[in-house]
């Protein structure tokens, strides 16, 4: 997983793991690191599907920022 800031292409996050692994439990710490790194509100993450999943859209916008995936596409914060 990276997480990256965009449009320099500066790297905030990554993890590293095994391909037999669920993406899901990956999301919410990697999504903690960026926000200790950028310590700003209004941030727009942008994943796959797996980050649809509600616990980690409600704790995206519990902090006030934004995502987009494929499962938000015609409901999401912008």
């Amino acid at each position: 997983m990276l997480a990256s800031l965009d449009p320099l292409g500066w790297t905030e996050a990554t993890q590293v793991v095994n391909g037999n692994e669920a993406d899901d439990p990956l999301y919410k710490p990697a999504i903690e690191q960026v926000r200790s790194t950028l310590n700003k509100e209004g941030v727009l993450y942008v994943g796959d599907c797996k980050m649809g999943a509600s616990s980690i859209r409600a704790s995206i916008k519990k902090a006030n920022d934004y995502y987009r995936n494929k499962a938000s596409y015609y409901y999401c914060i912008c």
